[in-house]
C-alpha cells in the first residue's frame, strides 16, 4: 500500500517536472487512487512518467498506475468459478442433479458469482444441450468480468481485490517547504 507520504514526494517531483499545483488535497485524491501500489511500484512509476509522459500538467492517476502495469484488466477464470457452481449441487436418485439456486451460490460464493449466475440463468449452465450451454457460459462470462469491476461487491471466489472508496488525509505540512526546496 503507498503510503500518504510516498504520494507526497511522487507528486512533489511530478509537480516541478509538470504544471500544476500540489496540495494536501491533491495527495489525498491521488493516494486513495494509488492506495493498492507499493512505496517501492509508485517510486518505480513516477521515475517512469517523468521519461515519458507527454503532458505539460501533473499527470492524473491513471497514468500514473498505467507506467506500473497496474490498470490490467480483471481476468476471471471462469471455469473454475462454474467448477466451484457444480460442486454446490446435490445428487437426488429420483431426479439426479439438482444444481444450485441464486441464494445457495450467493452464500458460498458471493454476490458477483450470484449475480452472474443468475444473469446466465441459473441452472441453464448445466443443461446437456451444447449450445444453449455456451450461451449460458458466455452470458455467465460477461456477467462476472462486469462484477468483477464494480465496486462493493463481494469476491469470495475470484480474489479479486477492490479498491477502497475512502480518500486517505494527507498529514499537516506534508507538502510543506524543506531543506532541499530552492
Amino acid at each position: 500500500m503507498a503510503s500518504i507520504k510516498a504520494v507526497g514526494v511522487s507528486l512533489k517531483v511530478l509537480g516541478r517536472a509538470f504544471a500544476g499545483t500540489v496540495d494536501d488535497a491533491r495527495v489525498s485524491v491521488y493516494a486513495a487512487a494509488l492506495e493498492d501500489l507499493t512505496d517501492d511500484q509508485l517510486a518505480v512509476a513516477t521515475a517512469r512518467v517523468v521519461k515519458t509522459h507527454t503532458g505539460e500538467f501533473i499527470p492524473p492517476p491513471a497514468v500514473i498506475r498505467r507506467a506500473v502495469g497496474a490498470n490490467q484488466p480483471t481476468v476471471v477464470d471462469v471455469d473454475s468459478v462454474v467448477r466451484a457452481i457444480g460442486q454446490l449441487a446435490k445428487y437426488n436418485p429420483a431426479s439426479g442433479m439438482i444444481y444450485p439456486s441464486v441464494a445457495v451460490v450467493r452464500e458460498a460464493l458471493g454476490e458477483a458469482v450470484a449475480y452472474a449466475y443468475a444473469a446466465a440463468g441459473g441452472t441453464r449452465m448445466f443443461v446437456e444441450d451444447a449450445i444453449g450451454e455456451a450461451i449460458a457460459r458466455r452470458e455467465f462470462q460477461k456477467a462476472l468480468e462486469q462484477a468483477a469491476t464494480a465496486p462493493g461487491a463481494a469476491f469470495r471466489v475470484l480474489g479479486v481485490s477492490q479498491p477502497s472508496t475512502r480518500l486517505a488525509s494527507a498529514p499537516a505540512g506534508l507538502l510543506g517547504a524543506s531543506a532541499d526546496d530552492t
